[in-house]
C-alpha cells in the first residue's frame, strides 16, 4: 500500500503504510525492488536530501 512516491537518481522510492517501510525500485523497469528501511513506527512522509541538489555555500 504505497503512501508517498518520489524519484531520484534512477530509482523510485515509496513508503508503504502497511509494512511501515521505505522501498525502492529501478525507475525504468520496476525491477530490483528492495526495502531500504523497515518497521518504522508512524511513517507518514519521505523526503530526499542530496548534495547534488544543493546550491550555494552551506557554510555561509
Amino acid at each position: 500500500h504505497p503512501l508517498l512516491i518520489l524519484q531520484f537518481d534512477g530509482y523510485v522510492y515509496w513508503t508503504d503504510w502497511q509494512t511501515r517501510s521505505i522501498m525502492r525500485a529501478d525507475k525504468e523497469t520496476g525491477q530490483n525492488v528492495e526495502t531500504i528501511q523497515g518497521n518504522i513506527e508512524g511513517l507518514m512522509d519521505i523526503q530526499m536530501v542530496s548534495s547534488l541538489r544543493q546550491t550555494g555555500d552551506c557554510c555561509l
